[in-house]
């Protein structure tokens, strides 16, 4: 054995003709010592060809004359194959280059095609291992047959990040999580047998979630199973109720991760949408009231609600009946200090913030115009159509609408939602604005998130099919659907 230098035991060492390449009439076996010893050979030139399974095969050729001739040793080496193929992105199918192959202790990374070529691999069944920061790494088990190249062919690479949403697998809505494309969904924690684990959201630095649950059994006020508030980590080990607030309604994270809005309401008698803004406080996760739709007057309204993009506003709409000068937008700090009228109207049809944030726009009904309130020059102006807002962090009438802006890692790639052709779809430019164009054609998105290495997939929901889809940046990427949901789509925790 070339590597260990032990004898080898039951090779075949065969005498040929080395002009004929046929056989002597002597093959012998070696014994325990690795040795054969050939009595009768013709004083001529012969070629021994040595051969053991999973050993090259080793040809020498010397010439013989009479009477005894010396000893030879023959050194043989494990057998090898050539191994090739060439690595690809699972998503949009561009070539992975860099990316380190190992198979049997060899090793090469791939070119800038993505293609490998592995010359010498030990047979057998070799795992082959791929790896390139920003995947999954690959691992396949192969056969390798002597002399006999094999092509993995196209090899597809998986880029790290699971998206996180609710589900009804089983009977009742849980948290799952799923790599990008669909394997591996599992729930994150187990919910109570027989309750409603849903509509997670998902902390800014992608570690804690906040979700619904009435896993508690607690009645609301109309002897219904109401939902709580609940916290927990992405490990799934942190799990505790934040409040006995039956049925609140999320309005999301503070920008910096450091507290989580939502809205105790009710309907009165006179049809009124009367109840509280508060702030689950994170760490502590102690909650606090910010605004009362009774500060406003006895019979006043929270009409609608809005977050600023860094969430050091709040903007409410209120309709106050018994108190009209009290109607109007209004604005508080996230700690609940600095509250102050900035309109009198009341919009219930649209309340956003600008994406800047220095502006708060809004419609007051479906007939009415849009206005532009900016926050410095103390003034609204109409608007022929709403300037670009943020929806994640808006809801009226606490139906809280999906993601329509976002922006890559570094700054450099802008994609949104927009209503365009009598479609939702997802557009993508540079973070100016320049460069747009169209990634989705089907309609009906809701949320979208930069995902992947480099951010180089958009993931994004679609309703009313409640799916979930991966897409490319490259253009002419197709949609690759992740997994169906029930109601929730939180995100992507990158990994």
């Amino acid at each position: 054995d070339s590597q260990t230098g032990r004898p080898l035991v039951g090779v075949l060492v065969e005498a040929r003709l080395d002009s004929a390449r046929q056989a002597d009439g002597q093959v012998l076996e070696t014994d325990e010592q690795g040795k054969v010893f050939f009595e009768k050979l013709q004083a001529r030139e012969v070629t021994f060809k040595v051969s053991l399974p999973g050993f090259k095969d080793f040809f020498q050729t010397m010439g013989l004359s009479r009477g005894p001739n010396k000893e030879l040793v023959f050194s043989l080496q494990i057998a090898t194959a050539e191994l090739s193929g060439e690595a690809v992105d699972y998503v949009d199918g561009t070539p992975v280059a860099g990316a380190k192959v190992i198979a049997a202790g060899a090793e090469t990374t791939t070119d800038k095609d993505g293609k490998f070529v592995l010359e010498e691999v030990i047979i057998g069944t070799p795992e082959v291992t791929i790896s390139k920061e920003g995947y999954y790494d690959f691992r396949q088990t192969i056969e390798l047959v002597k002399n006999v190249a094999k092509d993995m062919g196209e090899i597809k690479l998986l880029g790290k990040g699971k998206v996180v949403f609710d589900l009804n697998r089983d009977g009742n809505d849980a948290i799952y999580w799923a790599k990008l494309d669909g394997s591996d969904s599992v729930k994150i924690w187990e919910n109570k047998a027989g309750f409603d684990d849903t509509s997670p959201y998902l902390s800014p630095d992608k570690q804690k979630i906040i979700f619904l649950s009435n896993r508690d059994n607690q009645k609301d006020e109309y002897g219904d199973l109401g939902r709580l508030l609940y916290y927990n980590e992405i490990s799934g080990g942190a799990l505790q109720r934040l409040s006995f607030d039956a049925n609140p309604l999320p309005y999301g994270w503070i920008a910096d991760g450091s507290g989580f809005v939502y809205e105790t309401c009710f309907w009165s008698e006179e049809e009124r949408r009367e109840g509280e803004i508060k702030i689950v406080e994170v760490p502590a996760l102690t909650v606090s009231t910010l605004v009362k739709s009774v500060d406003f007057g006895a019979e006043a309204s929270l009409m609608a609600v809005a977050l600023s993009p860094k969430s050091d506003w709040i903007a409410l709409s209120v309709y106050s009946y018994g108190q009209p000068d009290k109607t109007g937008v209004y604005l508080v700090h996230s700690d609940g200090t600095g509250r102050k009228k900035i309109v009198a109207v009341a919009p219930w049809e649209y309340l956003r913030f600008s994406n800047d944030g220095k502006k708060v726009v809004y419609k007051e009904t479906d007939e009415s115009d849009y206005y532009s309130y900016d926050l410095a020059a103390g003034s609204a102006v109409k608007v022929s159509a709403p300037v670009p807002v943020l929806k994640d962090y808006s809801c009226t009438f606490g139906f809280c609408s999906g993601v329509i802006e976002v922006y890559s890692a570094a700054q450099k790639l802008r994609a949104f939602v927009d209503y365009r052709d009598g479609k939702s779809d997802v557009y993508l430019s540079k973070k100016d604005g320049t460069s747009e164009r169209r990634v989705t054609f089907a309609g009906g998105v809701t949320d979208v998130y930069f995902a992947g290495p480099e951010d180089r997939y958009l993931v994004y929901s679609v309703d009313p099919t409640q799916d979930i889809y991966v897409i490319g940046l490259k253009e002419g990427s197709k949609p690759l659907k992740v997994t169906d949901i029930s109601s929730g789509f939180a995100g992507v925790v990158p990994e």
